[in-house]
């Protein structure tokens, strides 16, 4: 037999009938309350004397960008000091708590079409 291949919906690819049944939702067992993070990020670091200043030893195409920096940056774009961390903020990926499991959905589904297929629920 032949592997029917594995499409999500929204490509038209989409040939079978599938039904969702027995849906039920549980909101887990979660204790901990959102904690946001405080603090401050490290200072920048000062990274003069570590490159040089010729310009003819970067690839860029010249030094005229047409505008002051003053009107590309944002303000204090060039401010070096520790900065308050986002609330929201954490480790790569964002705040850890990002990633709670807060609910656990479980369902029946059947294929009730004549084509073989799988289905990929998603929220």
């Amino acid at each position: 037999m032949q592997d029917a291949p594995i499409f999500n919906s929204g490509f038209g690819l989409f040939y079978a009938d599938f039904d969702y049944s027995d849906i039920k939702v549980a909101r887990t067992n979660r204790n901990r309350l959102y904690s946001p993070r405080t603090g401050n990020t490290m200072a920048a670091p000062n990274l003069a004397g570590n490159f040089t200043r010729n310009p003819a030893d970067y690839p860029f195409p010249s030094n005229d960008y047409g505008q002051a920096s003053q009107g590309l940056l944002p303000p204090n774009a060039f401010e070096t000091s520790a900065q308050p961390v986002l609330p929201s903020s954490g480790e790569p990926g964002g705040n850890p708590q990002l990633y709670d499991v807060m609910y656990t959905l479980t369902a029946t589904i059947r294929n009730t079409g004549d084509i073989v297929g799988n289905e990929v629920p998603q929220l």
